[in-house]
């Protein structure tokens, strides 16, 4: 197809799009809300970093590659509150390469200019603006997958090409699994293309195309394969397995929990994508181009129409492959060629005209407006939240020490219970798969700390963390308030997580009688029952994590004086634990605590 001849207006208006699409970019690094993924993964990057053996010692549910490729960069950020900003100038990189690809395939499937408006095209849907800029598995994935789709479609067919498409293909499957829907969908495109191109006798014939299918599989088990090898060798190649395949299939997950409609779009759509991919090939000025042009196009539909139709959960990272390759292909028909078309028509007003070769632009500045709507790029949208949850989490537990998180939100701190608690877990946990041993865990680890935002913990951990810990701020601590004193000043109360606790009043200093023994301070409490003695009336008093104290938490922060609380701190000696001692990321005794499923 030849393209008609445009104006400077033109070529300012893609360079200005492209910019405008990188300067969101830019902003939205720094003010995007952090996902809930983010930490997840830094999480796990993190515990790589400090020697621990990922799905083994610490859970994951993503493939292996990313968090192992990012691990030595997480470990030279170090334990920062603003971790989650750095991280994400770390895929920058991977972003600018992504964007590479898809100027080098519009170029090279279409026209230079073609390429330019893909990249236009890539950077301002919204789904993409925000999805790119987070730290996540799926920017890794998105690279892997557009430069196998790169490789394949430029430059002749040989079985050397064919080996490294399958190569970066594995890649794709080390970093996110999620690849197995677009390798069927590429299946689907390629073979279809490859039939078309065929039929005008400008196809490989079997024999060719079973020599490049095998090149192409020698190569797409290299990464795989070297990354089950090195967990086997490590005795971790089943906990690899159930992370990666086995927890994530559930029966009844999502919209596989009702037989749905939906499931008939794919199969009712196949014929239409079919026709239309064939209208592509046989528009393109040669049969080579037009099956390349074609095994993209179908390669993109089907994948797109496969989510629509029959995954279970969708969320905003698994577009992130598809509207690159559908920018490539949408960019020389909606951006010029029916534009102009329309255009050429007569008796059309010049004025009219010239709208309609500006329509393109409008629309896509229409978009970037949807996307302020949705998330202003120059508000805060959370960020400093983020940063100072986790300077409290920094501030108030030290390495070594447990926190109980949802999904490894805190980041620097290990969980006692072995399982991150997202979509796919909360799912078997519901359907009894998993069991709720969050309260045993706790127990167990005599784990001092957990997150505040108890509402998404299951009901029964839910209801042991608001009978056993106190919030304080962003973080909840081992303790509980005592009830009333009787007429003597008596107070009874049971410990269920063994800590060493101190006893506080909103009146300042406790004195009293502990168990039988005179209170002096801080006291190691065992699980069970104990007994206060103390000035009958005092007023309200709790029990507390010792070192939550001493590191400045009060249950009580609306009473008594700044004094009242140094003092209160003064009077606390803290014991060196064994765990501060062996230094972060260093696991307790196994038989004290045992962090696999």
């Amino acid at each position: 197809m030849n393209k008609p001849e445009e104006g400077p207006g033109k070529h300012l208006a893609v360079i200005g799009l492209v910019a405008l699409g990188i300067a969101l970019h830019a902003g939205y690094v720094v003010h995007h809300r952090m996902n809930s993924d983010e930490p997840q993964h830094l999480h796990v990057a993190w515990s790589v970093a400090h020697g621990l053996l990922q799905y083994r010692d610490v859970f994951d549910n993503h493939s292996p590659l990313f968090s192992l490729f990012m691990a030595p960069v997480v470990g030279v950020i170090g334990e920062r509150p603003d971790i989650v900003l750095l991280a994400r100038l770390a895929m920058i990189p991977l972003i600018l390469l992504t964007l590479a690809l898809v100027w080098r395939i519009g170029t090279g499937l279409y026209s230079a200019r073609d390429g330019l408006w893909a990249v236009a095209i890539t950077l301002v849907v919204p789904d993409f603006m925000l999805g790119s800029v987070e730290y996540r598995t799926d920017q890794l994935w998105t690279t892997a997958w557009m430069a196998a789709m790169a490789v394949l479609l430029l430059g002749r067919a040989t079985r050397g090409r064919s080996f490294l498409f399958g190569l970066l293909l594995g890649a794709s499957f080390g970093a996110s699994m999620k690849t197995s829907l677009l390798a069927l969908s590429l299946a689907f495109g390629v073979v279809s293309a490859a039939l078309m191109a065929r039929g005008k006798g400008a196809g490989p014939s079997r024999k060719e195309f079973l020599s490049l299918a095998g090149a192409g599989l020698a190569g797409l088990v290299v990464v795989p394969g070297a990354l089950a090898g090195y967990f086997a060798s490590q005795g971790a190649l089943p906990s690899l397995l159930y992370g990666t395949v086995g927890h994530n299939i559930v029966p009844g997950l999502g919209s596989w929990r009702a037989a749905s409609v939906r499931a008939l779009l794919l199969p009712l759509a196949l014929p239409l994508l079919w026709l239309i991919g064939r209208r592509i090939a046989e528009t393109a000025p040669d049969p080579g181009i037009g099956m390349r042009r074609a095994a993209l196009f179908l390669t993109a539909a089907v994948y797109y129409v496969a989510l629509l139709s029959v995954w279970p959960l969708l969320t905003r990272q698994d577009y992130l492959p598809f509207i690159p390759m559908a920018a490539i292909v949408l960019a020389p028909y909606l951006l010029w060629r029916i534009p102009e078309r329309l255009a050429a028509l007569r008796p059309l007003p010049v004025a009219f005209a010239r709208m309609l070769r500006l329509a393109p632009v409008l629309v896509l500045l229409l978009v970037v407006a949807k996307a302020q709507r949705i998330e202003p790029v120059w508000a805060d949208n959370g960020g400093r939240g983020d940063v100072a949850f986790l300077r409290e989490v920094l501030r108030m537990t030290r390495p070594g020490e447990l926190v109980m998180d949802l999904r490894g939100e805190t980041i620097f701190r290990r969980r006692p219970f072995y399982y991150a608690l997202e979509a796919v877990t909360d799912a078997r946990i519901e359907s009894g798969r998993i069991a709720d041993e969050i309260a045993e865990r706790l127990i167990q680890t005599r784990t001092p700390a957990a997150v505040a935002d108890t509402p998404h913990f299951p009901k029964r951990a839910r209801a042991f963390l608001a009978a056993n810990y106190i919030q304080i701020g962003a973080l909840r601590f081992a303790g509980e308030e005592l009830g009333p004193s009787d007429a003597r000043g008596t107070r009874h109360f049971e410990v269920h997580v063994p800590q060493r606790y101190a006893l506080v009043s909103d009146h300042g200093a406790v004195a009293g009688v502990l168990d039988g023994a005179v209170y002096h301070g801080p006291r190691e409490l065992a699980a069970g029952p104990h007994v206060f003695q103390g000035v009958p009336g005092f007023g309200r008093m709790a029990i507390l994590w010792a070192d939550a104290i001493a590191r400045g938490g009060s249950p009580f922060p609306d009473r008594g004086t700044e004094a009242d609380a140094a003092r209160r701190r003064q009077n606390i000696e803290l014991r060196p634990s064994s765990l501060d001692q062996e230094g972060p990321g260093v696991e307790p005794p196994q038989s004290v605590v045992n962090f696999s499923p």
